[in-house]
């Protein structure tokens, strides 16, 4: 989380946690999901095998919800919805709401439920594609967009999402697309 300028608070502030498994050092995400609990442990360095490890639970079926220690109060109504839990750290590292929909390719039920955990608190939401598969997420924005404002956008090259980005590049991502 170092080498990518990612709040150790905010992940520790939102239950994240360390584990060793294998010998791997490992941070423990929990999940939210309707029909079932979640986690996702992810290798601390790079090179350890498997980089991810998970219960045999569908993980498209839940969403990692992210809130920051506290809210940029021009961003107060406003979300960032991604594809994996880091960026969905870095976002919150920018004093904004955000979720994670594990994985580029969601479900009805897993839009359904971030759906009911963003409504009636959210009124505008910032899809963040990763370079690595554009296009996928696109889809998303009709199933927000009847309830609430939805802008889309990609990481600028030559960064693949958002999490790699350098800190202060996302800060004015987000609020270049968010800010009134």
């Amino acid at each position: 989380m170092k080498s990518r300028d990612l709040d150790p608070y905010i992940a520790k502030y939102n239950g994240w946690y360390p584990t060793v498994y294998d010998g791997c050092i490992r941070i423990v995400i929990p999940a939210t999901g309707d029909k079932t609990e979640f986690w996702q442990a992810r290798a601390i360095d790079d090179k350890w095998e498997p980089r991810y490890d998970s219960p045999p639970n569908p993980k498209r079926e839940t969403v990692v919800f992210i809130a920051p220690a506290r809210i940029k109060y021009d961003l107060v109504a406003s979300m960032v919805l991604v594809e994996g839990p880091m960026d969905a750290l870095a976002a919150a590292g920018e004093k904004v709401l955000s979720i994670a929909l594990m994985g580029n390719n969601p479900t009805n039920e897993t839009l359904h439920l971030t759906n009911e955990l963003i409504t009636g608190i959210i009124t505008r939401v910032l899809i963040l594609e990763d370079r690595d598969s554009p296009g996928r997420l696109a889809g998303v924005m009709a199933y927000f967009a009847t309830e609430m404002e939805v802008r889309l956008a990609s990481c600028p090259s030559p960064w693949k999402d958002l999490a790699a980005m350098p800190k202060e590049k996302r800060g004015d991502l987000i609020r270049s697309h968010l800010s009134s």
